[in-house]
């Protein structure tokens, strides 16, 4: 069994209201992963999946206006563009509709 290790992944998708239900997905474009989460106010619950779970079993995370430009990103990773530009790509498409780059967050894998 390989030995578990930190990754790191950009904050991207976040959607609700606090004290209801808020959804995120923090994405990794070179490790072809996602952390998603829900908090629903008293409790956070949150996983890292592959890229296919995500689009399949979590699809409706992705679900929301907020997330159409990180599914555009998907899809361009699928057909094989450079994860490293997709990556920089990101942080540029989010400090341009946000005003601030995104945050960066650590993932055991």
């Amino acid at each position: 069994m390989s030995e578990r290790r930190e990754a790191e992944f950009l904050a991207l998708v976040e959607h609700g209201e606090r004290l209801t239900t808020r959804k995120g997905v923090d994405i990794s474009f070179v490790e072809r992963r996602a952390g998603v989460w829900e908090d629903d106010g008293p409790s956070t619950h949150a996983t890292v999946v592959s890229l296919h779970e995500l689009r399949t079993s979590w699809a409706r995370i992705l679900d929301h206006p907020s997330a159409d430009w990180v599914v555009a990103l998907l899809d361009r990773l699928d057909a094989g563009a450079d994860p490293a530009v997709l990556t920089r790509e990101a942080v540029a498409t989010y400090t341009a509709r946000h005003g601030s780059a995104p945050e960066t967050r650590m993932w055991w894998l």
